[in-house]
């Protein structure tokens, strides 16, 4: 071959000589293997093409040439062979059971080009410091039946995604280095095998793309695309740890970014603001009602008021593990990041559980009209609300131990928690909590049918009552917690500001309804704050819950009899002690 007549030649001209040389090195009727050195001038051609910065097409015919080479080099009697370039490189081994091919580990260097000193085939057993950023930047490891098995391995090392022009309509950007591995007569791992490709990633990915492996698809038009079907992409379980492709099959891989949709800082910091200052405003809603259940007796014997105690107790340990997520930064997964993550899993199911069992009991008291009170209510609702999310967090840590192990910050910029991906947030997150939304909203339409068609509101056409109908309305809404509808469409920005603006302020608009807006616990509280001022109004159970009798004696216009024919179900009392 000339080099100085292919140096003069155009780019695309000596891309196909290249082709022919190795073309008839490779596919020669000749079967005697050849020597690297007749690869070498070939090989430095390709390295030129490689690191000259041209548009120019790389055809899959020169990628399958360089996957051949490995098959037909002559190892000299040694147990491997290396071409090594700037932007390139080949390594081939022969393995067999009492000299295994384990692997290859390419070592972290201070030059961005390949260097004979930084590949090595493993043989030996690795071990996780073999993992580490600042010692390998790739490491592969072969399954059992290929690492022992008589055959020759050969590993072809791009430094670039140079010789990979993927379509247009193909978006996907590399993030590491590219190799492809050859086993011979080997494309398919058989018995369930994988192979564990580790890669170091070249930058830190933009906030609109998301890491993931991808694998070479040769297209009949002689380019190709990157496809992540066939491998699974597990980030690092710390920093400083390379992340893995396990793939089932042999091929040209790599780590790539994948677009994804995401709203721009200004908005992204906006939400969570509001969210911030909403989770703080429930919290501290709830922890007012729950110092009002601690203060007042007759307030927390009432079973109403047990059941919203119970949701608000829920409420505050999902506040509580979400500004735990936004403020602390978990680097590494380990003890305290899972356990943030299962107590938010927790959190979350447990208060769709009770709001579940708020929206079920309002329905029996506003709409139907002869009920037979169940025996050990509380009980069970505590038994399903607290029991049923243990069990379905139970069972992923029994299926999955490692279920946990994902980073959110997969999904969204702002986390870096440790939660369930993939099919587990599917099948554990996602499904109890849309079930309990549509039995919740179910609920929801059948209450405010039955209190706006009551006919006390039709015949009289009372405008308080209609204003209270709205504000019973409002009050069921953000108990049954039937905001986060809109979390589940969270990737639209006008849904994702309702959902901030509504869902993270539930437990603050629940004390808003159960504390500040019943007259009944405002009196608690007046005759708790004023006892030195005023005279203290004495509160029994009987005065709790029914005051019509008073009212009647001293003469006032309608009787309780008479107030309960002339006003429906839900609205015969003058406050909320229907919810509370």
């Amino acid at each position: 071959m000339n080099e100085e007549m292919m140096k003069k030649n155009m780019p695309e001209d000596q891309l196909q000589q290249v082709i022919n040389d190795l073309d008839s090195l490779i596919n020669s009727e000749s079967t005697s293997l050849v020597s690297v050195e007749e690869f070498d001038a070939a090989f430095d051609q390709v390295d030129e093409l490689l690191a000259e910065n041209l548009d120019l097409n790389i055809p899959g015919e020169l990628l399958h040439l360089l996957d051949g080479i490995g098959t037909r080099l002559d190892l000299a009697g040694s147990e491997n062979a290396t071409s090594i370039r700037g932007n390139i490189a080949l390594v081939v081994a022969q393995a067999d059971a009492k000299l295994p091919v384990k692997g290859l580990r390419i070592a972290t260097r201070d030059s961005d080009n390949f260097t004979a000193d930084t590949f090595e085939i493993i043989r030996d057993r690795m071990d996780s410091s073999s993992l580490q950023t600042d010692a390998n930047e790739v490491v592969v490891k072969l399954p059992e039946s290929v690492a022992s098995s008589s055959r020759r391995i050969s590993f072809v090392v791009f430094r670039n995604d140079r010789a990979f022009h993927a379509s247009a309509a193909n978006e996907y950007q590399v993030n590491s280095r590219v190799l492809s591995i050859n086993v011979e007569n080997v494309t398919e791992f058989e018995r369930g095998e994988t192979v564990d490709l580790h890669f170091s990633s070249l930058g830190s990915p933009p906030r609109n793309t998301s890491r993931s492996c991808g694998y070479w698809v040769f297209a009949e038009n002689g380019k190709g695309y990157w496809s992540q079907e066939g491998c699974t992409f597990i980030r690092a379980s710390r920093r400083g740890m390379l992340d893995t492709c396990r793939c089932t099959h042999l091929t040209h891989f790599a780590e790539v970014l994948i677009p994804r949709a995401v709203f721009s800082e200004a908005n992204e910091k906006a939400l969570e603001i509001i969210s911030v200052i909403g989770c703080c405003l429930s919290m501290l809603g709830v922890i007012l009602v729950g110092i009002t259940a601690v203060l007042f007796r007759s307030w927390r014997r009432d079973f109403n008021n047990k059941i919203w105690l119970q949701l608000c107790i829920a409420i505050l340990l999902l506040v509580t593990c979400f500004l735990i997520a936004v403020y602390v930064r978990f680097d590494n997964y380990g003890f305290s990041c899972m356990l943030v993550g299962l107590l938010m899993h927790y959190s979350v199911l447990a208060s769709f559980c009770w709001m579940l069992v708020a929206a079920i009991i309002s329905y029996r008291r506003l709409v139907l009209v002869f009920t037979r009170d169940a025996s050990h209510k509380l009980l069970r609702a505590s038994a399903f609300s607290w029991g049923a999310p243990c069990a379905i967090v139970g069972i992923l840590l029994s299926v999955d131990p490692r279920s946990y192990a994902g980073r959110f910050e997969e999904k969204t910029p702002t986390g870096a928690f440790c939660y369930p991906s993939g099919l587990s947030l599917w099948l554990a997150v996602y499904a109890p909590i849309a079930v309990m939304l549509l039995a919740n909203w179910t609920l929801f339409i059948l209450i405010v049918r039955s209190v706006f068609a009551s006919r006390g509101i039709q015949r009289h056409g009372d405008s308080n009552e209609a204003v209270r109908c709205a504000s019973v309305s409002c009050l069921l809404v953000f108990m049954f917690g039937l905001p986060w509808i809109f979390g589940l469409f969270a990737y639209n920005l006008v849904l994702a500001y309702l959902f901030a603006l509504t869902s993270t302020f539930q437990g603050f608009v629940l004390f808003m309804f159960f504390v500040v807006g019943n007259k009944k616990t405002r009196d608690l509280w007046f005759n708790k704050l004023r006892i030195k001022q005023t005279r203290k109004i004495p509160v029994t159970s009987s005065t709790y819950t029914n005051r019509s009798t008073a009212a009647g004696a001293r003469g006032a216009p309608q009787t309780s009899v008479e107030a309960k024919v002339s006003k429906p179900k839900s609205l015969a009392s003058s406050d909320d002690s229907r919810f509370s």
